[in-house]
């Protein structure tokens, strides 16, 4: 059921009603799948799952509220960090450390630490063009090559697929009553 996973976190990304406790499950949720399931294949998937979560923040086709946006981009941080310290590899670690600590100096509203803390100044607008401040799925392929990763599939884009016509809320329900116990 991984794509359906996937897709349900995708989807529970862009919700419009999500708060602080939302994204703290979406965070769950994705660490539980890493270290219940984390081999090479998995890694790849959810890296591109992040970046897709980004993406659709960034790009606002949807006309989701600031906040959402700005608590997406903190999920994609503290989930990356997440992984990266959780897989070891070094080059990869000092890429997402080095996109936090520009965000913590340049945009904190893009970090868990700062976005959902009461009144926290959100910007007008998301620059897309500010590179150093988003994971670059370039610069991930390049960290994860050197250890064996087939960083091939990195540069499919993630597109969540219908996989079955099973409720998102009977597939999550259950994983989440788990993990708030």
């Amino acid at each position: 059921h991984g794509q359906q996973l996937y897709r349900h976190v995708y989807l529970g990304c862009k919700e419009e009603d999500n708060v602080h406790k939302n994204f703290e499950l979406l965070y769950t949720t994705l660490a539980i799948l890493t270290i219940e399931l984390a081999n090479e294949e998995v890694v790849i998937d959810l890296i591109r799952l992040s970046i897709a979560v980004q993406e659709m923040a960034l790009n606002n086709e949807e006309n989701m509220p600031m906040s959402i946006r700005c608590g997406i981009m903190a999920l994609v941080a503290a989930y990356l960090n997440f992984l990266s310290q959780m897989i070891a590899n070094p080059p990869f670690c000092q890429h997402v450390s080095k996109v936090i600590e520009l965000r913590n100096m340049d945009a904190p509203h893009l970090l868990p630490e700062h976005i959902f803390r009461d009144k926290c100044p959100l910007p007008e607008s998301l620059d897309k063009h500010d590179r150093q401040l988003y994971f670059q799925t370039a610069d991930m392929a390049e960290c994860l090559a050197g250890p064996g990763y087939n960083v091939e599939r990195l540069s499919i884009p993630y597109i969540p697929q219908v996989t079955g016509t099973m409720h998102p809320a009977l597939i999550l329900t259950p994983f989440i009553k788990s993990v708030q116990m």
